[in-house]
């Protein structure tokens, strides 16, 4: 069994170190997450949705046509989640209009069933790692024994618990090993206190 300790103090310190990994995971299926100005949705769910709209800023509204020329106006009020009533068909995505203009605020639109529980979708991306491997001997009761190797990992990423990460550990002779997320803390930076880094159990 391979166990990965990802844990860091000061993480600038050892900036020349970092090395890329791959963050996989199964996510919400956010079609946008932003401002509300530069709003660019991404490609179109492949099963009939509802949009879930989550909002932080000034009240306007939310205008949504569907490629049916259907259309729902939804009010935008701080802090709101509100799911959408108007379906879209699958492989379409909607037009969006803000309103005012010069609405300023934060939005995320996720794709959602049409009875408005989630859907969730494999997602990965590159992250930045800093690899520690550990080596030591465990014995069997028998007398003989196997090495058994841990990693250090200091990383600036949010990782969530069940997340996978793939590296190449060079340490190894450049063999590619993956760990799951079981345990996350965020890690203070002892400098100015601020959390700057994530401190991740992994098996």
């Amino acid at each position: 069994m391979v166990v990965v300790v990802v844990m860091a103090i000061y993480f600038e310190e050892f900036q020349p170190a970092t090395m890329l990994a791959t963050l996989y995971r199964e996510d919400r299926y956010v079609m946008y997450s932003g401002p509300v100005e530069e709003i660019k949705l991404e490609s179109s769910p492949s099963f009939p949705y509802r949009i879930a709209i989550e909002w932080s800023g000034q009240e306007g509204a939310l205008n949504l046509v569907d490629d049916d020329d259907n259309e729902e106006t939804i009010p935008l009020e701080d802090g709101m989640r509100k799911v959408s009533e108007l379906v879209m068909s699958k492989n379409t995505l909607p037009d969006i209009d803000i309103s005012p203009e010069d609405l300023k605020g934060s939005i995320v639109l996720e794709a959602v069933h049409i009875d408005g529980q989630p859907e969730k979708r494999a997602i990965s991306k590159s992250i930045e790692i800093i690899l520690f491997p550990i080596s030591d001997i465990a014995s069997h009761a028998a007398g003989s024994g196997y090495q058994n190797i841990k990693y250090t990992i200091f990383t600036k990423e949010e990782i969530s618990i069940g997340d996978r990460i793939t590296f190449t550990d060079h340490f190894q002779g450049g063999v590619s090993v993956t760990v799951y997320a079981k345990s996350v803390t965020g890690g203070v930076d002892l400098e100015d206190g601020h959390i700057e880094y994530r401190m991740v159990l992994c098996g």
